[in-house]
């Protein structure tokens, strides 16, 4: 698709010159476009053949022309990366975001050069944005659940029972629960009885799938009464959503759709 904006902006600026060849402001464009489009193709070729320093010069080159070229800002934090320069290709990403904000190739080259760099909260940021707008990508899935691992391993906590694709648990303590609904991230946990409501486990199933990052918990009341007192559980069965260790969302009753709208909106 973006070759294709290449050349359609290539094509256009051409017969702009063919209708008005006196006009040297359309002169120029034509210089520009062209100009762009071969260090871009010269950026690419160099790429696919790992000469990331001198695709990284080809890259700049056409930057000179267009330095809001989101493409070539992006291409660019690829070879930096690729050369160890996380710090500048987080820059240019950034660059790239702010010229073209759903960019998702800068967004997460982003995430994985601040990860790179240890900005865990930063990296997550932009993962769980990532993971927002394609809930299904196992890929970004399971980098923003390392990333999140390394948070909690920074901030002193246990690690060890944590596994990709587990985020769907039973609780077992008050002291599990708190662990779980105060970390940082998001925490849904469906308040409910013992026996229950087949339909509501698999609404909890499927979301829990479909939301690799956030932890599901299942509290049965009966076994947990203090915990159905004190986060004021008044309706079974009901879901409670977290975030960061504060409660912000009640959902009472089977409500698949409306959970899933409120992870994708708390999630931001």
């Amino acid at each position: 698709m973006m070759v294709f904006w290449f050349e359609e902006a290539l094509a256009t600026a051409q017969q702009a010159a063919r209708l008005d060849p006196s006009n040297g402001e359309v002169r120029d464009a034509v210089k520009s476009v062209r100009a762009v489009a071969s260090a871009r193709l010269s950026g690419n070729s160099l790429f696919k053949a790992s000469k990331f320093s001198e695709a990284c010069i080809a890259y700049s080159e056409g930057l000179e022309y267009d330095s809001y070229n989101s493409i070539l800002l992006c291409n660019r934090a690829a070879c930096r990366s690729r050369l160890g320069q996380f710090e500048k290709a987080v820059e240019d990403c950034t660059a790239a975001l702010a010229v073209q904000p759903h960019h998702s190739k800068a967004r997460l080259r982003r995430a994985h050069c601040n990860a790179e760099l240890g900005r865990w909260e930063s990296s997550i940021q932009d993962f769980e944005m990532l993971i927002r707008e394609s809930p299904a990508d196992e890929e970004v899935g399971r980098a923003l659940f390392d990333v999140q691992v390394q948070l909690k391993k920074q901030r002193g906590e246990d690690t060890k029972d944590l596994k990709y694709g587990s985020n769907l648990a039973v609780v077992s303590s008050d002291e599990r629960f708190r662990r779980f609904v105060t970390s940082p991230g998001m925490s849904v946990v469906l308040f409910c009885k013992k026996e229950n409501d087949e339909q509501i486990l698999q609404t909890m199933e499927q979301a829990s799938k479909k939301f690799p990052s956030v932890n599901f918990l299942k509290v049965e009341v009966e076994d947990h009464s203090y915990l159905a007192k004190s986060e004021r559980v008044t309706f079974l069965p009901s879901f409670k959503i977290y975030k960061n260790g504060s409660r912000i969302k009640e959902i009472t009753g089977n409500n698949r759709e409306l959970l899933e709208k409120s992870i994708k909106l708390h999630g931001s």
